[in-house]
């Protein structure tokens, strides 16, 4: 490399840290770092010259994704390229059938060497160089300490959106209206809180032990069929997660949880949108999942406990007449 080339290289080294920290100014990080990142990835695709760029985002455990941001792809393809960077500890090309020449590394905190997610460029008319290669180092060693403040930011969101969640789920059990209002509540508060196009509320006959669907909001019209099929999946889960799509629903994502009391599986709860479900969604089903079970066996009690009165009375009547 001759002394110009070398030259060259510096300065487009001091312009990408420039500009991310110009990227990471411009926002304001405390009320929406998902805007940041965006405004990042879409940085490194126009300064690496790419077609696409992508940008994965790993929870606390460094296992689950947070989210994906993406520039130029869809957001499968993204995320499947970031996923396959994993592990890539130094600037490396994934082989895929989407692009000619892809680039990927691992995004690591510096004081830990713990993994926070992956970045991803891709292009199609000519090959990532190794000067390309030490400038994505580069932005990598400059993103490790947003994401840590990201994930800061994240989390306390996270902790309010649950805190709101469970306090309008526990009005609701405090209004100690009928079972039929409580599922027309959960339905709402699950539709506004997940962004949700279907909702469906599963649970037993408080006799038969029969699972009946109670409750549902179905915005795309779904066929029977598929109602059907999602209320028999969500049978044997014991565990909020992600289920299989029914044919004839489109690109339909589905989360479901079960009511879970006293070890007693009582039915389940089902979420479906388009937009993918990340875990801060999966920790949010669960905290009130934890809620909800407890006003659902709360009802239960009260509606048994009428109902014994209401024999006891009759009882007394009758005896009453006899005497």
């Amino acid at each position: 490399m001759t002394a110009s080339d070398l030259l060259e290289q510096r300065e487009r080294q001091l312009g990408l840290i420039m500009a991310l920290d110009r990227a990471r100014d411009a926002v304001d990080v405390a009320k929406d770092p998902e805007v940041m990142f965006r405004a990042v990835t879409k940085l490194l695709r126009d300064h690496f010259e790419a077609d696409a760029s992508a940008l994965l985002l790993l929870g606390d455990d460094g296992v689950q994704v947070e989210t994906v941001i993406a520039e130029g792809m869809d957001y499968d393809v993204a995320a499947e390229l970031c996923h396959d960077a994993i592990g890539h500890f130094q600037p490396d090309y994934i082989p895929n059938e989407t692009w000619r020449h892809t680039l990927g590394l691992c995004v690591v905190q510096d004081s830990n060497d713990q993994m926070l997610g992956t970045l991803v460029l891709a292009r199609n008319d000519r090959p990532f160089t190794r000067q390309d290669a030490e400038l994505l180092e580069i932005a990598e060693s400059q993103i490790d300490s947003a994401i840590v403040q990201a994930r800061n930011i994240w989390e306390l969101g996270n902790r309010n959106r649950q805190l709101e969640a469970i306090f309008a789920i526990d009005r609701l059990r405090d209004a100690r209206g009928e079972e039929a209002e409580l599922i027309a509540g959960f339905t709402t508060i699950l539709t506004e809180y997940f962004g949700a196009e279907l909702v469906m509320v599963v649970l037993s006959h408080i006799d038969s032990g029969e699972l009946i669907l109670r409750g549902i909001v179905d915005k795309e019209n779904l066929p029977l069929s598929a109602v059907d099929a999602i209320r028999e999946m969500t049978g044997d889960i014991t565990i909020p997660q992600q289920i299989e799509t029914p044919m004839g629903i489109g690109q339909m994502n589905l989360l479901a949880a079960p009511f879970i009391i006293s070890g007693v599986n009582f039915g389940s709860v089902v979420v479906g949108r388009k937009p993918p479900y990340m875990a801060s969604d999966h920790r949010l089903l669960f905290a009130m999942m934890s809620q909800m079970d407890s006003a659902i066996a709360h009802s239960r009690t009260a509606q048994q406990l009428e109902q014994r009165n209401q024999e006891l009375e009759t009882i007394y009547r009758i005896d009453h007449i006899r005497d």
